[in-house]
Order: structure tokens, then C-alpha cells, then sequence
């Protein structure tokens, strides 16, 4: 078959120009008396003619590129002295840039004032003998020399080297021949010279035999010998002399391998081609490296578009088709059948294989494969018996070369293989691609089949082989179904619009739409409009299917909890969830007719509404019923309702039954991940995340909120994305105070501007995480603005009731901090939350707000048994983070009570807790407060209300510190002294450590004592 055409001579100049192109063209050099020079002549291949354009002298592309290779063959040069010549071997496969080397060699030389003589060897000149030698010399400069030499030496290089090969044809060889040769390049090279022969793997026999002489036998003389050739098409003879000489240390060998990705770009570089980074990679990996591949590449719009997965139809290789197609040229028929049938078959075939493709006796392609593995068209692949292409631009040249009807019917007999060998769909979805014209019934499913097996990982190839499937059946039904896994691909490609407009028409404009079809349709439009921020069109989709499927539940069972699952789902973004009346009905139809699944998810659900009221007792039983039915399903019973995991996991992590929901929502991500169904994945992502975060498993947490944003990026899930942005960097700077702090105080004070669903529940979390970070830093201010924005006033109407016991809580220490009246208001609101509610998590959140008022009013002892009440039930709960806080709480009022020792037990418990978790910024904040109020020495001690307070110099203090201390002194608290002196509360708590370490003393209280004997 002929390969696709060359390209324009225009574009194809420029590629020349960038002297990769393996052509030929003279270069002069300047004459040097005495020495040999380039002929007069047109003969491109005469001494001195290089390989590659014009410009060389002005460049060193190669050396810029290759600038390791390149110092060894100047090197080389370096090496060059009277008596002794040298020989380096240069290997590498097609195209890697063996031949720019020699030619910016060549030009290095010439600079330094050597001769140089450089030839290549061609495939069609391997029966003429020494014609490599010859070519490479020159007629002009071998003449001269024979008319220098003795006559006897003269008449051996005339005859071998001068004579036309017809003329010597029956001449047997002369016993001397080779060291005749040798004396002749002993002559020439008397001067310094280098001698340059590329592709010698095409070198004629007896070429090739005076190099291994060469190699043996090194000419006595400065002459640097230069070899280059491909490895695999190498004969014997040669490498084996090589190799010896290697041995012997004659011969030095420079192997070219695949450039690298900074390689590549220096190339284009100095080619004047200016690339981004992603296009950059793109080339790259095409190229695999490949220079000559490379720059072909470069010049086209879409390098991307080169990859070759075995299910996609490749296209024209552009300019690569051109430096490509005399290589194919030179193959038999034969040859070039058998190429074009491991063209059609893929990545990989076998010689079976080959022979049903290419109807070729078992005989005719064995020897056809032997000539394609010879001429490395086809190499042996790492499994036994399995060939492959050399390169797959060069596969997808051959492929593009068939006629279109042979390579239809190959297509075919590959895909009669395959389905007999029990292939999968993916392998033969490639096959039905290439061959629609012969389209039979049984590819529509082939190619279904292999569209979900892509979706997880591809999903644009998931796309492409379903709008392949749509172009071939015209059933209503099948064109359908086909529609409705599309819009899950685009959803997975980030297409979310084109999957919305693709899900309406389906919803509003399609009559032969199934109950069935128009549900999941329904169901992952509200999806796809959520994962778009449109929350109220993702209600209102869903309230006006499930009103007209209400009044006959028992004939809609099925898709009635489908629908009401993503009510739930979607609530979680957009505060509407399902009606409680409804799904009780539901419920009890679904416990009659014994559906496993859907009696599942109806108890999740129930338990999602009983928790959400406060019915803890109620939500508990539901969550049991239902995960002792979950964990009895497989994951292909689960398959079509995802959904179910997720509610039981949200449920679970509600009741604070965190290992239930953490096994639950992790296998809800893994079904999700392998069904390629990123939307719904997202979302568990984010349950998964908090869930960790609730137990202080903070690197998990972080892992999953990273994971969430990264998915809902590619989706095009921007608003998720920002939301999972804002999780990650809340649990950044409980492990990260410097940087982790700053991005997550930005992303605070961008949560503010915010405008929030009520009641989203997402949002919500990740705002009051924020909030936390704020009061972590000690900015209560900002802290409370932000607890008040996110709930949209002092009731907090637009936070959900499970989660106001926490914010009262915030609110509460906030005010008490600095002194803010409202403090009993917002511990009462904290109080009627967690009554509401009436879980253990949330009466806990009262008593650490209670803790926060009577602190207040310094009943310290109060407080420290309020925290540490708090801490135990946290404790219990696995809620490792809040425990910690409880326990910082209960140490620092433990210290304005004068009982040290007490306070040290908690600052260790909770040293060694968020140790465990990793929370660093925790941790420390828990050591710079045991430093600062238990003494090393211990001369501070505690007995009753008596504080033994050393004698101590102030003058040991800076002026700031001796400020601050006299301050402290009086009893105002950190965030009073840092309004005074317009300091950060940081700053004041970082010299307020600095004056107990340097005054000796554990307290607020000795420091009270002591600034009072002072003054």
C-alpha cells in the first residue's frame, strides 16, 4: 500500500531546516593546503558532505541538546595525537539524533582545522563493495592520495576503492586489502582527521569488515573514526568487533537514548518553537522522546490527537508521515501487508493473529515478519511471541496508508478473533470503530459495554464510542439508554452543561422514554444542576417529578425512592429534604413487597429526618436496620443505587457512629470511583472528609477534602470545588500554623462574602471550620462575625438545629473572652440546642459553653469541672479534636485557679492526644502553655491559695515585656491587654511566655504576686 502523502514542500523545509531531517547536504570547507577538500562536484555524498541543512557552522543544536554526548565525541578530538587514532561507536534507534551529533562533530572539527570526511551508507548500495569507504572519501581525495602513495598500494585503492563496481565485479579480494586501506587513512589523516560514517547498519560487507580491522588494528596516525548505526539492524560482524574493541580499549561507544522532557524543550527552543508546559508534555510522550518525532509533531495544531489507545482510529502523522515513508517504501508486498495487519490488530499481536488478518499462509508471514523485525518496522515486546511497532507514529503511518475497504474487512477478521477468544469489549470496541461500514447488531453492545469499562478513567473515549453507538441504532429505546449513560460520561469529562441540555430533551422532549429512563434521568439532572450551584432548579426538577408519581406510590415504588434519595443527596446543598408524610408511606410499601435495596434506603432516609428533629433514639434504630442490611448487599446490588451508602454514612456520622460511617462512605467512594460516577463520588468525598475531621484524623481528612476538590475541578464542579478548597484548608491549619493559617484565614474571610443556600449543609461545615481556625488564632472577633454571617442572625435560622448547639458554643467563648454581656444569652441558645437535639456530642457543647460563663464570672474550679465533664463525653465519643480543645479549656481555667499540678494533667493528655492526631498547631498551643505555667525548677508550688513567688530583677525584662508583665499583673486577660497596646493576642501570649520563663514563674497568679512586691 503507498503511505500517506508528503507534505507540502513549504512545511516540509522547514522541517529540514531544523536539521533532524536525515537528508543530505554539502558543506564547504575552507581549503587547507596539503589536506583533502570538498570536490567541485554536484555528488552529494563526496568527501566533506554532511548530513543535514545548510546552516551548520552557525549552530550547535546537538551540543545545546545533547551536551553529555557531545562533550565525549569533543573529547574525542581532545584525544587526537601523532601515532594514535581512536575509534567511537555512536547507537541509537531512528530518528534519536545520531547523525546531528556527526554533523555538529563535523563542524567542531573543521573549526579546529582538522579534515573531516563524512558519508552515510544506504540500504541500496550494500552490493557494491567498500562504497560506504568510498562514499565517505570521495573520488577526488582518494585519487590525490593514490598519486602520493607507492604505485603497489596505489593500484589496491584504484582497483578497490575507484574502479566502477561492474569493472571489479569478478575481482576476488586481495589478501592485503585491508591494511592497504588502513595505510591509505594512515596517509590521510597524517594531519589530524576525522572520519565520519553514519548508518553503517546498511554498510556494504566489505565496509564493514576494514571497520572491525579498524577496530582491531587502530590507524597510527591522529585519526578520530566515528561510527554510527542502529543497534538492531546491525550486523553481527560489526557490533562483535566493536564490542572487542570496547574490550581491548580501542573503541568507545555513546548510546543515544530518548531525550528527556527538558531535552525536548531545549530542542524546540533552539528550533525558534515556543511551547507551554501541556503541550509541551504532550510532545513529549507522543514522541516518546524521539527527536526526529518530536519536531515532526511540533508542527501540528494537535499533538494530542497523535495518541494511539487501541480503541481510537489514529490519524495522519503529518510531517512524520514524510520522514517515515521511504523507510516503508523499501518494503516487499508481502512486508507491507503483514505491517498493515499489525496496524489494524493494535498495540500488540501475535504471528496467528497476523495471518487471519492478513490471509497470508503461516510460511509468508513468518518470513514477512522476519524482514519487518530486521528492518526494526516491528520489534519482539517484553511477553513471548508478541511484536509491536518500533514506534506508534510509525504504526499509525502504516495504518493510515490501507484502503479503506481492506482495512474494513481486517478490522473484522481481528474482531472475530477477539470475540473468539473471549476479548474484552474494550479490545473489540476498537475493531467495531474501524469497521462500521460492515456494522453488524451485536456491535452496538460491544461498544456500550466498552464505554462504561473506559468511563472511570477516560471518559472523553467513554463519549466517543456512545456517539458512535447513537450514529448506528435507530431504536427509541437503545438510543435512550445510550443517552442517559452519555450524560453520565460528559458529567465525568466536565461537560456538565452539555450533560444538563442532553438530560432535559430526554425529560421534556422525548414521548418514547421509558417510567423507568425518565427517573434516572430526572434524578441525574438534579445532580448535574447541584453540581452547577443551580440548587433551586435541583429541587424544584425533583418536588415536580415526585408529585406526579405520588399519587400511585405502590405502582412507582422504585422510582419513587430513587428520586427521594437525591432529594436527600441534593439537600445536603440545598436544604430541601424529603417529606416526612410521603416517605413513611413509601417505607411501609417497601417493607411489604420485601425489596432489600429500597427498604435500605428508605430506612436511611427516615433516619436522616429523625436525626435532623433531634430524634436520636429513633435515627439509631433506623441506622442499625439499615447498615445490617447494607453490609449483606454486594457491590452489584449496589451498583444503580450509590446513593444509599452515602445517606447511611451522613446518618451514622450524625449519631456520632464514626467507624460505621467511615466503612460505609469509603465503600461508597470505591463503587462510585469504579463506575467512573464522579458527581455522586464528590459528595462522599466531602461526608468522608468531615467524618475524619469529627474523630481528628486530620491527614485523612485532608487526603479526602483534596481529593474531592481535584474531582469536582475536572468536573467542572466549581462551587463544590471551592467548598472542598475551604475543608482542606481548615484542617491545613490545625497541622500547619504559618502557611496553613494564612490560606485558611483567607479563605475565611472569603467564606463572608459568600452567598449561601439556607441551610447548606456542606457550605455550613466548612465555614464554622473556618470559624475555629479564627479562634485558634485568637481572633474572636472575626470569629463571631462569621459564626453570625453563616447563620443569618442570632437564631441562626440558616444553620441546620444538629449543628447550632456547636456555633452557640463558639459564640459563647468568643464573648466571654472579651467580656461581652451577651455570654449567658448564647450559652442559654446553646442549652435549647443541644435539648432539641438531645445528643451526648451536643450536651457536651453545653457544658463547654456553661464552662465558658461561670470562667467568666471566675469560678474557675466551676469551669475546670464543666471542661473536664465535657472532655470525658468527647472522650468517649472518639471525638479526639474537641477533646483537646476541652482539655486546653480546663487547664488554662485550672491556672487562674492556682492548681498547677491539675492543669499539667491536662496539658499532657492533650499534648498526647493531638499527637495522635496530628495536629501540630494543637499541640503546640498546649506546650507554650504548660511551659508558661508549670516551672522546670519547681519553685513555684501550690498549696491551697498559697503560691511561693521567687525573687527576681525586672530589669532581666525588655521594655515590652516589662509592659505587658505590669499589665498582667493587675489580671486583665490577653485579649484586654492586646486591645490596649494594639497587639495581636499571639503577640501578647509569645511575651507573656517569655516573662515566666525569664522571672521563674508558672502563673498569672505568681506573676500577680510578684509584680506586686515589686511595685
Amino acid at each position: 500500500m503507498k503511505p500517506a502523502g508528503l507534505p507540502n514542500t513549504r512545511s516540509f523545509g522547514k522541517l529540514a531546516r531544523a536539521r533532524w531531517f536525515n537528508g543530505v547536504a554539502p558543506c564547504l570547507t575552507p581549503r587547507t593546503a596539503g589536506r583533502p577538500h570538498v570536490s567541485d562536484s554536484d555528488d552529494a555524498l563526496s568527501w566533506g558532505a554532511i548530513v543535514g541543512g545548510t546552516e551548520i557552522g552557525h549552530t550547535n543544536d546537538a551540543a545545546d541538546v545533547r551536551s553529555d554526548e557531545f562533550d565525549r565525541l569533543r573529547a574525542g578530538l581532545d584525544r587526537l595525537a601523532p601515532g594514535s587514532g581512536h575509534t567511537i561507536q555512536v547507537t541509537g534507534e531512528p530518528g534519536i539524533g545520531k547523525s546531528m551529533l556527526l554533523t555538529e562533530l563535523a563542524a567542531e572539527a573543521r573549526r579546529r582545522g582538522l579534515a573531516v570526511c563524512h558519508g552515510r551508507s544506504s540500504e541500496f548500495e550494500r552490493k557494491d563493495m567498500f562504497r560506504s569507504l568510498a562514499n565517505a572519501l570521495g573520488e577526488n581525495v582518494i585519487a590525490k592520495a593514490c598519486a602520493e602513495l607507492p604505485a603497489s598500494q596505489a593500484d589496491v585503492i584504484t582497483k578497490h576503492l575507484l574502479r566502477a563496481p561492474r569493472d571489479r565485479a569478478g575481482d576476488g579480494p586481495d589478501a592485503d586489502v585491508l591494511p592497504t586501506l588502513r595505510a591509505l587513512l594512515t596517509h590521510l589523516a597524517r594531519d589530524g582527521m576525522v572520519l565520519l560514517l553514519d548508518d553503517c547498519h546498511w554498510a556494504d560487507r566489505r565496509s564493514t569488515e576494514f571497520i572491525s580491522f579498524l577496530a582491531r588494528y587502530p590507524v597510527p596516525a591522529p585519526l578520530l573514526l566515528v561510527v554510527a548505526y542502529r543497534p538492531r539492524q546491525a550486523c553481527a560482524r560489526l557490533a562483535g568487533a566493536l564490542a572487542h574493541g570496547m574490550a581491548a580499549g580501542t573503541v568507545e561507544r555513546i548510546e543515544l537514548g530518548a531525550l528527556s522532557v527538558d531535552q525536548s524543550a531545549s530542542l524546540l527552543a533552539v528550533d525558534g518553537r515556543k511551547v507551554d508546559e501541556n503541550r509541551l508534555r504532550d510532545l513529549h510522550e507522543v514522541s516518546k522522546g524521539n527527536p526526529l518525532y518530536l519536531l515532526a509533531l511540533s508542527e501540528q495544531d494537535q499533538p494530542t490527537e497523535l495518541r494511539l489507545p487501541r480503541q481510537r482510529e489514529p490519524e495522519s502523522a503529518g510531517l512524520a508521515a514524510a520522514l517515515l515513508a521511504s523507510e516503508l517504501a523499501t518494503l516487499s508486498p508481502d512486508e507491507m501487508l503483514v505491517a498493515e495487519a499489525a496496524a489494524v490488530l493494535g498495540v500488540d499481536c501475535d504471528i496467528n493473529a497476523l495471518i487471519t488478518v492478513s490471509e497470508l499462509d503461516r510460511n509468508r508471514v513468518c518470513a514477512a515478519t522476519a524482514g519487518l523485525e530486521y528492518r526494526d518496522v516491528l520489534r519482539s515486546a517484553a511477553d513471548v511471541g508478541v511484536l509491536t511497532f518500533r514506534h506508534p507514529l510509525l504504526r499509525q503511518l502504516v495504518y493510515a496508508g490501507t484502503d479503506l475497504c481492506w482495512r474494513n474487512a481486517a478490522h473484522r477478521r481481528a474482531l472475530g478473533l477477539l470475540t473468539q477468544h473471549g476479548a474484552s469489549a474494550e479490545d473489540r470496541a476498537w475493531h467495531v470503530s474501524g469497521s462500521i461500514a460492515l456494522f453488524e447488531p451485536d456491535d452496538l453492545t460491544v461498544l456500550a459495554r466498552a464505554a462504561a469499562d473506559v468511563l472511570p478513567d477516560r471518559p472523553e473515549e467513554a463519549i466517543r464510542l456512545l456517539r458512535l453507538a447513537l450514529r448506528l441504532t435507530a431504536v427509541d429505546t437503545e438510543r435512550t439508554e445510550l443517552r442517559l449513560v452519555l450524560a453520565s460520561a460528559l458529567v465525568a469529562a466536565g461537560e456538565l452543561s452539555d450533560a444538563r441540555e442532553l438530560l432535559q430533551v430526554l425529560i421534556r422532549h422525548c414521548p418514547a422514554v421509558s417510567a423507568g429512563q425518565r427517573v434516572r434521568a430526572v434524578a441525574e439532572c438534579a445532580l448535574v444542576e447541584c453540581l452547577l450551584g443551580n440548587y433551586t432548579e435541583a429541587s424544584t426538577v425533583l418536588a415536580v417529578e415526585l408529585a406526579g408519581l405520588r399519587e400511585q406510590p405502590q405502582a412507582h415504588l422504585g422510582a419513587l425512592v430513587r428520586l427521594l434519595r437525591r432529594q436527600a443527596v441534593t439537600g445536603l446543598f440545598g436544604s430541601e429534604l424529603p417529606d416526612e408524610e410521603l416517605l413513611a408511606s413509601v417505607f411501609e410499601l417497601a417493607r411489604r413487597q420485601g425489596d432489600r435495596v429500597d427498604t435500605a434506603s428508605l430506612l436511611a432516609l427516615r433516619g436522616l429526618l429523625a436525626s435532623y428533629r433531634g430524634d436520636v433514639q429513633l435515627a439509631t434504630g433506623m441506622a442499625v436496620d439499615c447498615a445490617a442490611i447494607v453490609d449483606t448487599l454486594t457491590d452489584a446490588e449496589l451498583a444503580d443505587h450509590p446513593d444509599c451508602l452515602t445517606l447511611l454514612g451522613w446518618v451514622e456520622r450524625i449519631l456520632t457512629r464514626f467507624a460505621d460511617a467511615e466503612r460505609h462512605l469509603s465503600r461508597q467512594v470505591s463503587l462510585t470511583r469504579q463506575q467512573g460516577r464522579h458527581g455522586e463520588r464528590v459528595i462522599a468525598l466531602l461526608g468522608l472528609s468531615q467524618n475524619y475531621q469529627a474523630v481528628a484524623r486530620l491527614a485523612e481528612a485532608r487526603r479526602a477534602a483534596a481529593e474531592a476538590a481535584e474531582v469536582a475541578g475536572r468536573i467542572g464542579a466549581r462551587h463544590v470545588r471551592d467548598l472542598a478548597i475551604m475543608f482542606e484548608s481548615a484542617y491545613l491549619a490545625w497541622i500547619d500554623r504559618s502557611d496553613g493559617s494564612r490560606i485558611a484565614v483567607a479563605h475565611a474571610e472569603q467564606a463572608v462574602a459568600m452567598r449561601l443556600p439556607r441551610g447548606w449543609w456542606f457550605g455550613v461545615q466548612a465555614i464554622l471550620l473556618l470559624a475555629r481556625v479564627l479562634e485558634i488564632e485568637g481572633d474572636d472577633r472575626r470569629c463571631t462575625s462569621l459564626v453570625l454571617h453563616a447563620g443569618g442572625g442570632t437564631d441562626l435560622p440558616g444553620i441546620p438545629p444538629l449543628i447550632r448547639p456547636r456555633c452557640y458554643e463558639m459564640l459563647a467563648n468568643a464573648a466571654a473572652n472579651s467580656g461581652d454581656s451577651r455570654t449567658a444569652d448564647w450559652v442559654r441558645r446553646c442549652d435549647e440546642a443541644a435539648a432539641a437535639v438531645g445528643q451526648p456530642n451536643h450536651f457536651a457543647s453545653a457544658m463547654v459553653a456553661r464552662g465558658h460563663l461561670v470562667r467568666a464570672g471566675q469560678d474557675y474550679a466551676a469551669a475546670t469541672a464543666l471542661y473536664q465533664q465535657a472532655a470525658d463525653l468527647y472522650g468517649s465519643l472518639g471525638m479526639a479534636g474537641a477533646q483537646i480543645r476541652s482539655l486546653t479549656f480546663a487547664a488554662h481555667s485550672a491556672e487562674l485557679d492556682n492548681r498547677i499540678a491539675e492543669a499539667d494533667a491536662h496539658l499532657l493528655l492533650a499534648k498526647d492526644l493531638a499527637l495522635q492526631c496530628g495536629a501540630v498547631v494543637l499541640y503546640e498551643d498546649a506546650e507554650t502553655l504548660r511551659r508558661r505555667i508549670v516551672p522546670k525548677d519547681g519553685t513555684a508550688s501550690v498549696d491551697g491559695d498559697e503560691t511561693t513567688v521567687p525573687d527576681v530583677d525586672l530589669s532581666v525584662l525588655t521594655k515590652r515585656e516589662r509592659e505587658i508583665a505590669r499589665i498582667a499583673g493587675t489580671g486583665i486577660r490577653t485579649k484586654k491587654i492586646a486591645e490596649q497596646l494594639s497587639l495581636s493576642p499571639r503577640t501578647v501570649d509569645v511575651h507573656l511566655s517569655h516573662v515566666y520563663r525569664k522571672l521563674n514563674v508558672g502563673s498569672r497568679a505568681a506573676l500577680a504576686n510578684l509584680m506586686a512586691k515589686v511595685d
